[in-house]
């Protein structure tokens, strides 16, 4: 019997992610047990010509879905979250570092998730990534997100985020 279609879009968006990092020179870790994190984010650094992992790190919580929208504009993807999900987000850690959100926006037909040739592996649509930064919602079901598309989830983006979130923890950021 086959996986689920949510086990499906999951383990599409875990290869997305993976291969992504992978191409960034980034560790991708993922978790057994899930609890609102799915993985992480680790840079690896190059001391005396050794590979060394990183302590630091970036938790991420995955989500694939053929429902979102792209707004009228094109300028953002249009996701209903989970309310739960948004506010484990910014809260699921005591020293505020909270996660990032990782949305695989996959085609409505599942025919044209994934096409594999002898020259290549394409995987439709693409990832993009959101940080919550404001406060928690009272909401009982959903909010409605809106990702910028310049959020797409790419190498350069990786590496970004990563520099970034180091930055924020070591006080050079507020």
């Amino acid at each position: 019997m086959p996986i689920t279609e949510q086990h499906t879009q999951e383990e599409l968006s875990k290869s997305y992610v993976a291969a992504v990092a992978a191409k960034a020179g980034v560790k991708c870790s993922w978790e057994t047990m899930d609890y609102g994190i799915d993985g992480r984010l680790i840079k690896i650094n190059v001391i005396g010509g050794r590979h060394v992992q990183c302590a630091f790190g970036l938790s991420v919580q995955l989500k694939a879905s053929k429902n979102w929208e792209m707004s009228d504009d094109g300028k953002d993807i249009i996701y209903d979250l989970e309310a739960k999900t948004y506010n484990d987000l910014a809260q699921n850690d005591p020293d505020g570092e909270g996660a990032m959100l990782i949305l695989m926006c996959l085609p409505k037909d599942k025919a044209e998730w994934l096409e594999v040739t002898h020259n290549q592996l394409l995987m439709r649509n693409s990832c993009y990534w959101w940080k919550q930064t404001g406060s928690p919602t009272s909401n009982k079901s959903s909010v409605r997100i809106r990702i910028p598309r310049h959020n797409l989830l790419d190498t350069d983006a990786i590496k970004s985020v990563l520099d970034f979130e180091k930055s924020r923890r070591k006080g050079e950021f507020k």
